[in-house]
């Protein structure tokens, strides 16, 4: 069937390093086959795989003052990564202790509660239009629970939780409703 994440470019990978992003099996036989050769077939918990290195590039070291710049960013970078992910894990730790409200998880992660609604499924604006927020809202565990959620990814910096304090279940207007 093909590499899903390189099906696009033709089963072509790029270059890879040995640097333990593959898996293991993949990155030996990679390494181990000579250039313009086609490996044995190789096993990995992904399947089975016959790699053609096409090339083989020497790879180089860079000076500090080089790369510097570069790996600030990349330090920086996680850093942030770090932070968010440990205030969302201590939002989600203090949310799990009360799950029937969020106002005290708010109140310590310095985070207000937002209120939306009421709103039918697809007709919603903001980040309660998001898909995966909008599963979650109609969710039959969160409608019936009135637990918060886990969090639900907004973007790679952004998350929310949310709450489903009431559900009305989908019914025909009544005339005087569509009157208008």
């Amino acid at each position: 069937p093909g590499d899903p994440g390189s099906a696009a470019n033709g089963g072509d990978l790029g270059w890879i390093r040995r640097d333990g992003s593959m898996v293991k099996p993949f990155e030996d036989a990679a390494f181990a086959t000579a250039e313009g050769a086609v490996s044995d077939p190789v096993r990995s918990q992904f399947g089975w795989h016959v790699l053609y290195v096409r090339e083989v590039r020497a790879g180089r070291q860079a000076a500090f003052e080089d790369v510097r710049d570069t790996l600030v960013r990349e330090v920086l970078q996680a850093e942030r990564e770090r932070a968010f992910n440990d205030m969302v894990g201590a939002f989600v730790d203090h949310v799990y202790r009360n799950p029937t409200e969020l106002a005290s998880a708010a109140k310590e992660a310095n985070l207000e509660v937002q209120t939306a609604g009421p709103f039918a499924r697809g007709e919603a604006e903001g980040i309660i239009a998001a898909p995966a927020v909008q599963r979650a809202a109609f969710s039959e565990s969160l409608v019936q629970d009135g637990t918060a959620s886990d969090p639900i990814e907004i973007d790679q910096d952004r998350s929310v939780v949310i709450r489903v304090t009431s559900h009305e279940p989908a019914r025909a207007m009544t005339v005087a409703e569509a009157r208008d």
